[in-house]
């Protein structure tokens, strides 16, 4: 059953990272002839995503396998 836990979670975290990127990253621009800088920023802010998702998962394994 602590199975279905850890996968609930990691679906929960995708779709809120899903959302995250779509609704925030997406349209951020800050202005015409600043195209590096944009793809500067989402890049840096999804890989801080992505750092943040699997710290979060692997609490959370450890935390539910542990029981």
């Amino acid at each position: 059953m602590r199975i279905y836990a850890l996968l609930g979670g990691m679906w929960a975290l995708m779709i809120l990272g899903g959302g995250l990127a779509v609704m925030v990253l997406g349209p951020l621009d800050f202005g015409p002839g600043n195209e590096g800088l944009n793809s500067v920023v989402k890049a840096v802010a999804a890989v801080l995503m992505v750092a943040l998702w699997v710290w979060v998962l692997v609490r959370m394994m450890k935390y539910i396998l542990r029981r």
